[in-house]
């Protein structure tokens, strides 16, 4: 006669190496995981979003104006210049924080635009530049 056979296998016994490795890499896990999110929030609370718009539009005839954008608050952070480019078709789209800022674009020595806005996520701030505009410092 036949004997049964056991279907049942035994496992070996787990050694505590393995445990140890297990248990520290999902310690690791958490760790990183915790410090990318702190890191979020805290880039998050301390450099407020840019879902507000100032749009300045020139024509070909300011190509090189220098568009610079200052914070009035000090709670906002500053903010880079750019210019009117024909790559851009001479717009110049600045992404800031909502808020008061001061406009001010030139053009070699001639200050073409000079004055305070107010950008909110709303409805962008658009100024449009044309060549016939007075500068606001007239040659002599």
């Amino acid at each position: 006669m036949q004997q049964p056979t056991s279907t049942t296998t035994q496992t070996p016994p787990e050694s505590p190496r393995n445990k140890v490795i297990v248990v520290l890499g999902c310690f690791f896990a958490l760790v990183i995981f915790f410090s990318t999110t702190a890191l979020l929030c805290w880039h998050w609370m301390m450099h407020g979003n840019a879902d507000a718009m100032i749009i300045v539009q020139g024509s070909q005839d300011l190509s090189g104006a220098t568009v610079d954008v200052n914070p009035l608050g000090s709670s906002i952070a500053a903010v880079p210049q750019t210019q009117l480019t024909e790559r851009d078709h001479y717009r110049a789209r600045i992404h800031v924080a909502p808020g008061p800022y001061f406009l001010r674009v030139v053009r070699g020595d001639r200050v073409l635009l000079n004055r305070e806005v107010d950008a909110n996520p709303i409805q962008p701030f658009f100024v449009e530049i044309s060549p016939a505009t007075k500068p606001l410092n007239p040659q002599p």
